[in-house]
């Protein structure tokens, strides 16, 4: 037989802090966590962004200019960070590690200057939360696709978001084309 213990409600789990409210709201977040990547990669007092990427900068992404190569190991090590924010909590930088994960074994400077733009984004979002409620809602399913429009590779892309009673279930795509498809759904699943 194993002994169970009750160690009460969670307050941390995985860097994700969990806060309630009024017994009817449960707020995920990652600020801590986006606050030490900050401080690793020395952002801390960087001055913040309101977009995760440069205006115009997705389709330049995939090209790779002849530029001065820099140290593949602390890129690895940022977009690593990165990704297990988007996985997470963070939906919303998702496109942009991703485009930026294309350039792990080739970075150039260029490429670190996007990434540093992206923590730039996170000094200034990381107070934003998901807000799961008990309310009894429908299920609502988002999708969003489009068929070969990178200009660089030609790729197609798609992705879905499952939201249940104001809670996110399941976010799943192949790197959505635009971050703009899932702030919507985002909103009506109440996050700040």
């Amino acid at each position: 037989m194993l002994d169970v213990k009750d160690l009460g409600e969670v307050c941390n789990f995985l860097s994700l802090r969990v806060t309630y409210c009024d017994r009817q709201n449960v707020y995920l977040d990652q600020a801590v966590y986006s606050r030490s990547v900050l401080e690793y990669f020395g952002m801390q007092d960087a001055k913040g962004h309101k977009t995760p990427l440069v205006v115009n900068n997705c389709d330049k992404l995939g090209v790779q200019n002849e530029e001065v190569q820099i140290d593949p190991t602390n890129f690895r090590e940022s977009i690593g960070s990165l990704l297990y924010l988007s996985n997470s909590t963070r939906p919303d930088i998702m496109f942009p590690v991703c485009k930026l994960s294309q350039h792990n074994s080739n970075p150039k400077i260029e490429n670190w200057a996007d990434v540093k733009h992206l923590l730039r984004y996170l000094k200034c979002t990381e107070h934003l939360a998901f807000q799961y409620s008990k309310k009894n809602k429908p299920m609502e399913v988002y999708v969003d696709a489009n068929w070969e429009n990178d200009r660089v590779d030609r790729k197609s892309f798609s992705g879905f978001v499952v939201v249940l009673a104001c809670l996110v279930v399941l976010l799943a795509g192949n790197v959505p084309n635009k971050v703009e498809w899932l702030y919507p759904q985002l909103k009506q699943s109440r996050w700040p």
